[in-house]
């Protein structure tokens, strides 16, 4: 069986009222198992996360059985953090995952640029966000919540504001982004944080958006004999 390289973005998982969206998540990590050589997770899969030394949240976690059940039957995991998940790291490094914040890699030998794109988004939310989570004293203070406290509070602060970044400027800029790349020589050029599913050849090569889980509910894949497609989970 030809094996394919899946692509996902903005799932946020944990958002609040979305239970029939986290199942369609894991019925297509299902899906995928019958010829995934890999999946690709190109950032916010979590509404928020954080890495605490000791504790994870516990909303999520036939999603991460998945996971381990895919890793099980040899599929690579990667995940690549956006500004919602950035802390993201040993957890997942631990169930098998590996962890970038951008990614070059060859697929069916053919090189390919991953990364989320928040860096590419000026909104001042945004800005926060990043803020929030990379900053040494802000991640050391947040660190000091009890989680029971710091979880709730980050995910109805984010639950409140997530939306109002994706303005219409931002597609024409990631568009742009791509097309630095690929003229850099990249084959497929694949970003997320838009929220907006997006296809395109350019030149010799592709720009591919997942989209997202809220609306969209579509995925990316490379398959070496049907080339780069975008796709909608109807499962």
């Amino acid at each position: 069986m030809n094996r394919k390289h899946y692509f996902i973005s903005d799932v946020h998982l944990g958002r609040k009222g979305k239970e029939e969206r986290e199942k369609k998540i894991l019925s297509f990590l299902e899906f995928i198992k019958r010829d995934a050589s890999s999946l690709f997770i190109l950032g916010d899969l979590f509404d928020f996360w954080w890495e605490y030394k000791t504790v994870i949240p516990k909303d999520n976690l036939e999603f991460f059985f998945r996971i381990r059940e895919l890793i099980a039957q040899g599929v690579k995991i990667y995940y690549l953090p956006g500004n919602h998940d950035w802390t993201a790291g040993r957890f997942f490094s631990g169930l098998g995952v590996v962890v970038a914040r951008e990614m070059e890699i060859l697929l069916f030998e053919k090189p390919v640029f991953l990364i989320h794109g928040d860096f590419l988004d000026d909104s001042l939310l945004t800005n926060f966000s990043r803020f929030a989570y990379r900053f040494p004293i802000s991640r050391f203070l947040f660190s000091l919540l009890h989680p029971n406290l710091g979880i709730p509070l980050a995910r109805n602060f984010i639950g409140i504001s997530g939306g109002t970044a994706w303005v219409k400027h931002l597609e024409k800029k990631f568009l742009k982004f791509a097309e630095e790349k690929i003229r850099e020589g990249f084959f497929l050029v694949g970003l997320g944080h838009i929220h907006t599913p997006f296809l395109e050849k350019i030149g010799d090569g592709y720009y591919l958006n997942p989209g997202d889980w809220l609306s969209h509910f579509t995925y990316g894949v490379l398959d070496d004999k049907e080339g780069v497609k975008l796709e909608k989970w109807e499962g």
